[in-house]
């Protein structure tokens, strides 16, 4: 069984690597190089960013109590459920309503605890907010910037397969044309596009499940 959160279909795949239409394409070292390419960058971002459904817990911040931030962001409209228990039971009774106890960024997966009009404190403890959601992007709105960087890395990890080459760069210049080599991995300019993405432990997310 393969990864299961690709963040290209096998359609876009194929054209990172010029295959599309190909007589006789590569499929099996093409799916490899998605999936471990995919895999990656997930794990670069820590957090699956494929859209699923999520069972999170949170604990409050100390510098910024009225707020608690998903892990797995955006946030599907409307929020499943959340329930705020120092027992940590979630009962139907702990169960928040939105609008009215809280308030949801749907862009940042930001948060607001409310009482009235005005932000408040989430309940403090172990574990006592419990967020039930769906989050993340489906396969098509998976942001450009992310696209592009797996394309890039899916093709040099193919291409180290399919062709032994582990060439990333080659500079032609007056002193003529120089080849740079190096291992296979996320280079220093992938890893800044993808800055925007990562969460950078901003997350109160303490723990989760697939819900």
């Amino acid at each position: 069984m393969g990864y299961a959160h690709v963040l290209l279909s096998d359609d876009a795949a194929k054209r990172a690597l010029n295959q599309e239409g190909a007589s006789d394409p590569k499929l099996q070292q093409i799916t490899d190089a998605l999936e471990a390419a995919s895999e990656e960058v997930n794990g670069f971002l820590e957090r699956i960013i494929i859209r699923g459904a999520w069972i999170e817990y949170h604990e409050v911040s100390r510098t910024e109590p009225s707020v608690i931030r998903l892990l797995h962001w955006p946030p599907v409209s409307p929020i499943t459920e959340i329930a705020e228990d120092s027992n940590r039971a979630y009962g139907s009774s702990t169960v928040l309503t939105e609008g009215t106890d809280f308030l949801v960024d749907y862009n940042t997966g930001k948060i607001t605890r409310l009482s009235g009009d005005s932000p408040t404190s989430w309940l403090a403890g172990f574990e006592p907010i419990r967020v039930k959601f769906n989050g993340g992007w489906t396969l098509e709105n998976v942001p450009p910037k992310i696209k592009k960087v797996v394309g890039e890395y899916m093709a040099r990890i193919y291409t180290a397969e399919v062709e032994q080459s582990y060439a990333f760069q080659t500079v032609n210049d007056a002193r003529g044309t120089v080849t740079h080599f190096g291992p296979v991995m996320l280079t220093l300019p992938m890893r800044k596009r993808l800055a925007d993405y990562k969460d950078f432990g901003s997350t109160t997310c303490v723990r989760y499940t697939s819900g």
